[in-house]
């Protein structure tokens, strides 16, 4: 009997909280259908203070290697350093050197930006995913990048990108063909929310009777919280038993949970495994990101997760959402707050169409992932 085939996944460098939903991990997840899939992974800091990023960067450096199951995967922890960045792409090269040596992995999916440059590949077929633009704010960290981000691509038989923008922006830069693999939601997860479950929550959080605004996910400094409220505010001026409904956690949560606004609540940081049943609780979703930097070139997971509950979303105009042009996302623009008004009045009284059923389908995890499988398979069968 032919040995099942592996993948190796690494995630981003920057891995955020272990409580929210990454593309990755995601994609890992649905691969266990096809193959056998290690996944790396490393200590998460409790929170984003330079004790909590310490702590866990000091017990990845420590850590003894070590694999175990959990959701299907073989979850692998290797001894890792997080800096300074020369010293440690050296270190943590070896061991994965080390690791692919062990594993034999048929595929590798690299999504680190700076972090774990692969050692030179003779038998895997190489995938190199970009989440995100590989940039960064200061001058050190750019440098950085860039170096490992060519060096990677040169390596890589096959390049995949979240968004159309990013896809342009690395095939003009770098010189290389890159495939788009968008961001998606679990479908049947969505569906399988139930009425009850919907009125559990909003009775824990004294929803009821009231038109709910949800903003759900990681709320850093580039949420734009603080529009958010204010869209908020004058909102309630035209409708007055509206709420919003902000889940999950971050320095911007934060701040405007010390100054207790009226109808602002908060449902802090929901796991994975719930957080699907928020999302069909509200009435409508908003994204409030300014379309600056790398947020316009994103393709926010929240929105296709808004979707997937069939709810209408507005949101600020980053590129990619111009650019897919879904049927329930209104697009107004950030720092407008009459035209936030306006669009939020329209959504109100918009219902869902069944026909966006099929629309939003496309955007299946499920479905990407066989779309990466069969990208991977072409090149193997070369």
């Amino acid at each position: 009997m032919e040995a099942r085939r592996s993948v190796l996944v690494i995630p981003p460098s920057f891995v955020t909280l272990g409580s929210y939903r990454r593309r990755d991990r995601e994609l890992a997840r649905r691969l266990t259908e096809f193959y056998e899939v290690y996944y790396l992974s490393w200590r998460v800091p409790e929170d984003r203070t330079l004790l909590s990023r310490v702590r866990a960067g000091w017990d990845d450096l420590l850590r003894s290697p070590t694999v175990y199951q959990e959701e299907g995967l073989n979850i692998v922890h290797l001894p890792t350093l997080r800096g300074p960045f020369e010293v440690a792409g050296v270190y943590n090269r070896a061991w994965l050197s080390k690791l692919i040596r062990q594993i034999s992995p048929n595929y590798i999916f690299n999504a680190s930006t700076y972090l774990h440059p692969l050692p030179r590949l003779k038998d895997a077929v190489y995938c190199y995913d970009f989440h995100d633009l590989p940039v960064a704010n200061s001058f050190l960290y750019r440098r950085v990048i860039d170096r490992h981000v060519r060096t990677e691509i040169r390596k890589a038989d096959l390049l995949t990108a979240v968004s159309h923008g990013i896809v342009e922006y690395l095939e003009h830069k770098y010189g290389r063909s890159v495939h788009y693999l968008p961001n998606g939601a679990d479908m049947a997860r969505f569906e399988g929310v139930t009425q009850d479950e919907v009125e559990g929550i909003r009775r824990r959080f004294g929803l009821v009777g009231k038109f709910v605004i949800g903003y759900i996910g990681y709320f850093g400094g580039w949420s734009g919280l603080d529009f958010a409220v204010e869209v908020y505010k004058k909102f309630k001026g035209h409708v007055e038993d509206a709420v919003l409904f902000v889940v999950g956690s971050g320095e911007e949560v934060d701040k405007h949970r010390k100054r207790s606004e009226e109808g602002v609540i908060f449902a802090g940081a929901v796991g994975q495994d719930e957080v699907h049943k928020y999302f069909c609780s509200i009435d409508v979703g908003i994204l409030t990101s300014p379309p600056v930097g790398f947020r316009d070139y994103s393709f926010p997971m929240k929105v296709i997760e808004y979707s997937a509950a069939r709810k209408m979303v507005v949101s600020t105009p980053l590129a990619e959402l111009k650019r897919i042009d879904l049927p329930n996302v209104l697009l107004a623009e950030y720092g407008s707050l009459d035209e936030w008004v306006r669009a939020l009045m329209r959504v109100k009284g918009t219902p869902w169409d069944p026909s966006w059923d099929q629309v939003i389908e496309k955007y299946d995890w499920g479905r990407i992932c066989r779309k990466l499988v069969e990208l991977l398979e072409g090149l193997s069968r070369r």
